[in-house]
């Protein structure tokens, strides 16, 4: 890794190590050509900021960068980026467009039921976050390979739903209600009991919002000492956690915040089996494929009440379980 490291500053490759670039202030304009490869990335990059991406394989993307060229295919072309399927949410109540678990859980349901095909969403409000935003299209693109997703009214290339829809097709319409994401909620719940012993948050990387939410929900309690918690972020969100006087309260209270690094490689220092917690359903989905963890997904105030009483406290909210 240090070598491959030492090869690409020698290129010019700006060292931003982290999943979510967009995080850190690298935002292509609207209708811009990238390459970029990470999958939430990606995602982010058509769906959130108009730019236009492939799933650009590794080594390929260094190709882009040296020629200032890439393959006109796939997402570059006006036309592939027309929704052929059509999502409209219904059923679901205010409240659940203000919880956090809801994106994450959506995204999953997504991926697995629209594959890497391009999709339109409707239904969903305008004040969507970027970090609602973030956890929809990483679980999207973890579960079903997706590279672009329309939100009627939110995203730069649907302001209508007629605008982000093919023209010569049928388009397929399937409604998704809270009963549709209570079942891929109990997919990605695969603990068998309540004991805890990991819980790992920033699968994307952890934003300046994320750590002041953690912040708030741990106050000035303290993590069990049997549980480990760890977050991840980019160095430049962590620089800003330690500059902002967030980051040391947190490490004293027993999270352990590291900056380059991925979620689902720390689970090789840590025992093969056991329980984790986690806020992502890209984490949730991959991990135990990757380390053998049982998992239970919940929102952030979820996992901090579980690492304090070192045991899994789930607490599903009126909309996913009426």
């Amino acid at each position: 890794m240090n070598r491959l490291e030492k090869e690409h500053l020698a290129m010019g490759a700006n060292p931003s190590w982290t999943c979510a670039p967009y995080q850190d202030g690298i935002l292509p304009k609207s209708g811009s050509l990238v390459a970029w490869s990470e999958s939430n990335a990606i995602v982010f990059a058509n769906s959130v900021l108009g730019a236009r991406t492939n799933r650009t394989g590794d080594l390929v993307d260094i190709c882009c960068a040296l020629t200032g060229r890439a393959p006109k295919t796939g997402l570059y072309i006006d036309e592939n980026r027309l929704a052929g399927i059509h999502l409209k949410l219904e059923q679901f109540p205010s409240q659940a467009f203000a919880d956090e678990r809801l994106y994450p859980l959506l995204g999953y349901f997504m991926g697995r039921h629209c594959g890497n095909q391009v999709i339109a969403i409707s239904g969903i409000p305008k004040n969507v976050t970027m970090d609602t935003l973030k956890g929809l299209g990483a679980a999207t693109a973890s579960s079903g390979a997706t590279a672009l997703f329309h939100i009627v009214g939110v995203t730069p290339e649907a302001p209508t739903l007629a605008s982000c829809m093919k023209k010569d097709t049928v388009i397929q319409t399937h409604v998704v209600t809270p009963k549709d994401i209570k079942t891929v909620e109990s997919l990605l719940n695969t603990v068998r009991n309540d004991s805890l012993d990991w819980v790992g948050l920033g699968c994307s990387h952890f934003s300046q919002i994320e750590f002041i939410g953690l912040a708030n929900c741990l106050g000035s309690q303290k993590i069990h000492s049997n549980i480990t918690f760890c977050v991840f972020t980019s160095r430049k969100i962590f620089d800003w956690a330690h500059q902002t006087g967030i980051l040391k309260p947190l490490n004293d209270a027993g999270i352990n915040i590291y900056s380059d690094g991925c979620l689902l490689v720390y689970p090789q220092f840590l025992n093969r089996s056991g329980n984790m917690m986690t806020n992502s359903a890209k984490a949730a989905n991959y991990v135990f494929s990757q380390s053998g963890y049982m998992v239970a997904f919940g929102s952030i105030q979820e996992c901090v009440e579980s690492a304090l009483a070192e045991k899994i406290i789930q607490r599903p909210p009126q909309w996913l379980t009426s």
